[in-house]
């Protein structure tokens, strides 16, 4: 049985980062290696600004000279598993689909994978 939701994240996302809001569910993401980053977004955030916010973390980290985080860079795609809370599985590929589309109203963690 899987018990991960996964989102595969494009090279490429044509959305932008929204502002950090002072309310919403805060997501976390955790990268192989451990490290994790978070922010407030909004029910409404689309997948698709949460893709580019994710892109934009990982270059500012590439810039530090983390190798294991331009690992992650040069991969094609990359999987989001939603890990905490638990719910259903679901696969959050829909760039246009909200956090609220997908049940993700409240503190969340998703593990992030190479393809």
């Amino acid at each position: 049985i899987d018990i991960f939701n996964t989102t595969v994240i494009p090279a490429i996302s044509k959305y932008e980062i929204p502002p950090e809001p002072r309310e919403g569910p805060r997501i976390a993401i955790k990268l192989p290696n451990g490290q994790r980053f978070c922010r407030r977004f909004t029910k409404t955030t689309r997948i698709g600004s949460l893709h580019s916010w994710i892109k934009s973390e990982l270059n500012e980290q590439s810039d530090e000279n983390k190798s294991d985080v331009k690992e992650l860079l040069g991969s094609k795609r990359f999987v989001l598993k939603l890990v905490a809370p638990p719910c259903t599985c679901k696969i959050l590929e829909d760039e246009n689909f909200t956090l609220s589309d997908y049940e993700i109203l409240s503190d969340t963690l998703l593990v992030l994978e190479n393809d």
